[in-house]
C-alpha cells in the first residue's frame, strides 16, 4: 500500500516556528502562529491515519476508497487552512501597526508644522556632511521632533538623498524603537516560516491522490450518469 506518512518538516512544524521566537518575550500574536504550526502537525497525523484506515477497507473498490480518502483529506486541510488564514491576518495587522507606530511623526498642529518647516529649511541650508551629522545626532539624542521633520517629507525639502533618508529612517527606528523593531522582525520571520509550512502542508495533503484524480473523476461521472438514468426509468 502507498505510504501516506507526512514529510518530517510537518511533523516538526512547531520547532521551525520556535526558531524565530524570543523565549524571554511573551507574544500572543506569535503564539497564534505556533498554535497553527501545532495544528499542521496534528492534522498531518490525522490525515495519515484517516487515509490509511479508508484505504485498508477492502470492501470498497480502490477508486471509491481513493475518492473517500481524498474528500476526508480535503475536509481536514480546509479546517486547518482557515486557522492559518486567521493567524496570518492577525500577524499582518500586528506588523502593520508596529510599522505605523514607529514611522516618523507628522506635525499635530500648526505650531508643530511651522517647527518642522524651520527644521527642514535649516537642514537644506547645511552642507551635506553637516546635514547628515545633525540628523544622526538628533536620533541618538532622542530628539524625535527634529528626526521626524527631517525624515517624514520629500528629500527635495531637506537636501537629503533618498538612500540616505531611508538609511537614517532605519537608524531612527532601530535606535528609538528597538523593542518594536525586534518584535516586527520576529513576527515577519515567523510568518515566513508559517507560509512555508502551510504551502508544504497543502502540497502534501492535496497531492496524496493526484495520480488518482482522473479515475476518481471518471467514477464520479459514471455514478452521476447512472443516477440520472435511474431517475429517468422511475419517471
Amino acid at each position: 500500500m502507498k505510504n501516506f506518512e507526512p514529510p518530517i518538516s510537518l511533523k516538526s512544524a512547531v520547532a521551525f516556528l520556535e526558531k524565530s521566537r524570543d523565549p524571554k518575550v511573551t507574544d500572543a500574536v506569535f503564539d497564534t502562529m505556533v498554535e497553527c504550526a501545532r495544528g499542521i502537525t496534528e492534522s498531518s497525523s490525522r490525515i495519515e491515519s484517516t487515509v490509511e484506515a479508508i484505504m485498508k477497507n477492502q470492501m470498497q473498490p480502490e477508486v471509491k476508497r481513493a475518492a473517500d480518502a481524498k474528500a476526508a483529506t480535503f475536509k481536514l486541510f480546509e479546517r486547518e487552512a482557515a486557522k492559518i488564514d486567521s493567524a496570518r491576518d492577525r500577524t499582518e495587522r500586528a506588523i502593520l501597526q508596529l510599522d505605523q507606530s514607529t514611522a516618523p511623526v507628522a506635525p499635530r498642529d500648526a505650531v508643530a508644522a511651522l517647527l518642522h518647516q524651520e527644521i527642514r529649511q535649516a537642514l537644506f541650508a547645511m552642507k551635506s556632511e553637516d546635514r547628515h551629522a545633525a540628523v544622526v545626532a538628533a536620533i541618538k539624542g532622542g530628539d524625535d521632533t527634529f528626526a521626524s521633520a527631517a525624515l517624514s517629507n520629500h528629500t527635495a525639502l531637506t537636501g537629503l538623498g533618498v538612500a540616505e533618508r531611508d538609511a537614517l529612517a532605519d537608524l531612527r527606528r532601530r535606535t528609538m524603537f528597538a523593542d518594536e523593531v525586534a518584535r516586527a522582525e520576529r513576527l515577519r520571520a515567523g510568518l515566513n516560516e508559517l507560509d512555508r509550512l502551510a504551502a508544504m502542508f497543502g502540497g502534501w495533503s492535496l497531492g496524496l491522490f493526484a495520480e488518482k484524480d482522473g479515475a476518481i473523476a471518471a467514477a464520479e461521472r459514471s455514478a452521476e450518469l447512472a443516477k440520472e438514468a435511474l431517475a429517468g426509468l422511475v419517471a
